[in-house]
């Protein structure tokens, strides 16, 4: 009755169904479990007796294989004992019901609540976002000395790193001339290092996936050097070095490409382009800039191979659908989100693989409210129904990922108080409207991750980010 689906034996289990079979199912599928601890459950999950020993066996082999989860709940009900919960969940954070009466468990009471926004995902006290350094950011009277923004300096050409550091400086002074001969400097070697790829590959072409990947890899390593300048404005909040139309040109309009060869090879642009867009976005959504996020990824594109224009978003193999990739979007989608395992780069900016992962996956999950909000504005008299034709073209593999890092992304997302709602209010459309539409968009992009992996149950389950229009400025 509060907005969560629970399987319980009660509802659930019927006479001559398995009951071990019930257990790991029912373990194993839900998102979250809450182990009722009375002094007789835990004394029997200690001794391992009856069903309670054998519930016990699956939950300490799940804890075994990720001991960072969070999926068990141990909820405290009339316990005398010391021992609030059984010794497997001894270390486990839980919440403390022992009491009340069963007439205080309801919505409105202090731990009910606590409870239910939990398994919601919806956080009573949200983190505030990181502020700005006082001490970093210099006055536009630049008192400072004159950054040298020469990249190779006699003969020793910086790092990818050393570039990122140099337009961090220079964007934290508001340096704009200094910054442009930054990106002029790191732009002169890009187009002939790409050239010089295409040639090295047209000679002996990739013979994989993993080949392929591997040489789109070498590819984004040549134009790493732009992106961190690109990244480095973005952090910096402010508005003249957060324009990055022209750097993406660079990448998905080449200069001297040849458009004639091997599809793969020809398609390496929509690859760069696609990673750009995303190492741009997750650095929007990780300082809370949703605005400059929708502003690149709105925007207008000329595709030179089927001469139409259409905003990035809506272009297919710039959301992950290249054959510079292996044409699917799950591919595409694995290269992305594993990419600080191979971009070293991108570790001291995001601060560490997990805050990465989490920023991209709150990027995507933002484009799918933003999706729908767009539906809203070209279909404003239909309504969502099971038979409305709609194929989401932000793709969701995200919702495949880890657990924690679903719900540290929803957190981002909603960190930020009501900056999140210009997702929907950019387009004209209301909150209210979205909330009508949410439920039936989930089960939309329920069925697209049911296509996408081939997995019933995929397409069956509650969605991880479906509180999150709700809790966006609440």
């Amino acid at each position: 009755e509060n907005g969560i689906n629970v399987v319980l034996d009660q509802w659930d289990l019927g006479l001559g169904d398995d009951l071990a079979i019930f257990m790991e199912k029912g373990l194993r599928e839900s998102k979250r479990v809450l182990v009722i601890c009375t002094d007789e459950y835990n004394r029997k999950a200690d001794a391992g007796v009856g069903g309670v020993g054998y519930e016990k066996m699956i939950v300490t082999a799940d804890l075994l294989k990720d001991i960072s989860t969070n999926k068990f709940i141990p909820v405290i009900r009339g316990v005398i004992g010391k021992d609030k919960t059984p010794i497997c969940l001894s270390t486990r954070n839980y919440i403390d019901l022992a009491d009340f009466t069963e007439g205080d468990l309801k919505p409105g009471n202090v731990k009910i609540d606590e409870l239910l926004r939990e398994l919601h995902n919806i956080p009573k006290e949200i983190k505030p976002p990181v502020g700005k350094n006082p001490f970093t950011i210099l006055p536009l009277g630049n008192e400072s000395k004159p950054i040298d923004v020469r990249i190779d300096i006699q003969g020793k050409q910086k790092t990818t790193e050393e570039i990122h550091s140099l337009a961090t400086d220079l964007a934290r002074a508001a340096d704009l001339l200094g910054w442009r001969q930054l990106v002029k400097e790191v732009k002169k070697p890009v187009v002939n290092g790409l050239i010089d790829w295409r040639n090295k590959y047209e000679a002996k072409p990739p013979a994989n996936i993993q080949e392929l990947h591997d040489a789109v890899d070498e590819a984004v390593q040549i134009i790493s050097g732009l992106i961190v300048i690109a990244l480095a404005g973005v952090e910096s909040g402010r508005k003249e070095f957060t324009d990055q139309r022209s750097l993406f040109d660079l990448f998905f309009d080449i200069v001297g490409w040849n458009y004639a060869g091997r599809t793969n090879l020809i398609h390496l642009p929509r690859a760069l382009g696609y990673v750009y867009h995303s190492l741009h976005g997750a650095m929007c959504l990780d300082t809370g800039q949703h605005d400059v996020a929708l502003k690149l990824v709105t925007m207008n594109i000329q595709d030179r191979l089927h001469s139409y224009t259409s905003p990035l978003w809506r272009e297919h193999t710039l959301m992950g659908w290249t054959d510079a990739l292996g044409q699917e979007c799950s591919r595409a989608w694995n290269f992305l989100i594993n990419a600080a395992q191979r971009w070293k780069w991108l570790l001291p900016i995001f601060g560490s693989e997990f805050g990465y992962r989490v920023a991209v996956i709150a990027y995507y999950a933002s484009l799918n409210v933003s999706e729908l909000a767009d539906y809203l504005t070209k279909q404003p008299s239909k309504t969502l129904t099971e038979r409305t034709e709609v194929h989401p073209n932000i793709p969701l593999c995200f919702l495949h990922e880890n657990s924690d890092e679903i719900r540290k992304a929803m957190q981002l997302i909603i960190s930020h108080g009501d900056k999140a709602s210009i997702l929907w209010k950019s387009q004209g459309i209301t909150k209210e409207a979205m909330l009508k539409a949410w439920p039936q968009w989930q089960k939309i992009c329920g069925q697209w991750l049911w296509q996408v992996y081939q997995n019933p149950s995929l397409g069956l389950r509650s969605l991880p980010n479906a509180d999150l229009i709700q809790s966006i400025g609440s």
